[in-house]
């Protein structure tokens, strides 16, 4: 269909792939499960990542999802029980949002679980979500989107770096320049002196052997000043 890799009623595990250039989406998936970690997937004239109609919660980890153009992550689920899980990716300068997430019939969201992102300089929204209530935002950074971090109300954020705010202050948000390395060269880690620096949840639990967007380990006490 013109998508870079495309399934329907399968199961695909994409890992340490370049998915780019292509005239749909990098990735196309219907009625499958869907595994994608350490690759990149740039500059696809629609989706960077398409799926719809999963058959098993996907898992969306360790990836540059970029420059394409339409939204980065789209999903589209009929059962509340399979939304994504997308970690420790950089989802940045996608025409549409980063992540946009649908359910049917005016239902909840498919409980989306969206951890230690960095979704930056999108054309629409950082994360959007119709019927927000089940999408769950931990340990994100999401800044600079053009139409601003969040679209509405009803997302659980919490220990997060959001451009314009987002919660209460109990929700441990911080709303303060990220302060990336080098933004304009599309580095994001972060400067010394972050406010992001052990900002993040203390009681996370990492998923087994997870990492971060380099493939090293998570750190506590990430400024080693004996507190975090």
């Amino acid at each position: 269909d013109g998508s870079g890799i495309t399934c329907q009623s399968s199961s695909i595990d994409v890992n340490n792939s370049f998915i780019a250039d292509n005239d749909v989406n990098g990735i196309s998936c219907q009625w499958s499960i869907l595994v994608l970690r350490n690759s990149i997937i740039e500059r696809n004239t629609d989706f960077g990542v398409y799926e719809i109609y999963p058959t098993v919660s996907a898992v969306i980890a360790n990836n540059l999802v970029r420059g394409n153009g339409n939204d980065g992550v789209y999903f589209y689920s009929s059962v509340q029980s399979m939304g994504p899980e997308i970690r420790n990716n950089w989802i940045y300068n996608n025409a549409g949002s980063g992540i946009r997430t649908n359910y049917t019939y005016n239902e909840p969201n498919p409980l989306a679980a969206i951890v230690n992102n960095t979704i930056v300089g999108n054309g629409e929204y950082g994360v959007e979500s119709y019927y927000a209530t089940d999408v769950v935002i931990t340990n994100c950074i999401i800044w600079g989107n053009a139409s601003g971090s969040l679209p509405s109300t009803g997302y659980t954020v919490t220990y997060s770096c959001i451009e314009g705010g987002y919660g209460v202050t109990e929700d441990h948000n911080i709303e303060s320049d990220p302060r990336f390395l080098e933004a304009d060269a599309n580095d994001f880690h972060l400067a010394g002196g972050s406010p992001c620096i052990d900002a993040g949840d203390p009681d996370l639990e990492a998923e087994p052997n997870e990492t971060d967007i380099d493939g090293g380990p998570r750190v506590m006490d990430g400024d080693a000043n004996d507190t975090v």
